[in-house]
């Protein structure tokens, strides 16, 4: 294969990846620092921020920064119940398996004739 203009003019061609800058760094520190600010907020809260803020960013890039940062929303633990409950006490069943309402009405519908 013949070579490019570049390797003709003594230039070699880098990926991106080998070049060492990234590009996303300044919306990487942008994250962790909205993420130390409100760490109750997730990325989609951080995506609307950061375009309020003027970055010209996708919804994808700012959930995959996130991710690739450590950044987590810690999962909130439900509150134990403790006491007693403040609705009226239930009827009990005069028996197991028997209707509540026959016994207490007495229409005599559930006896044996």
């Amino acid at each position: 294969m013949p070579p490019g203009r570049a390797e003709q003019i003594g230039l070699r061609r880098r990926p991106a990846a080998e070049a060492g800058t990234d590009p996303d760094e300044a919306l990487r520190g942008w994250l962790r620092s909205y993420a130390k600010a409100h760490p109750r907020w997730g990325y989609r809260r951080a995506y609307l921020a950061a375009r309020a803020e003027g970055w010209v960013v996708n919804h994808k890039k700012v959930q995959r920064l996130w991710r690739a940062e450590g950044l987590r929303v810690p999962v909130r633990r439900r509150r134990k119940r403790v006491g007693s409950s403040t609705a009226a006490a239930s009827i009990a069943a005069a028996a197991p398996n028997t209707p509540e309402f026959a016994h207490a009405a007495g229409c005599g519908a559930w006896e044996r004739r």
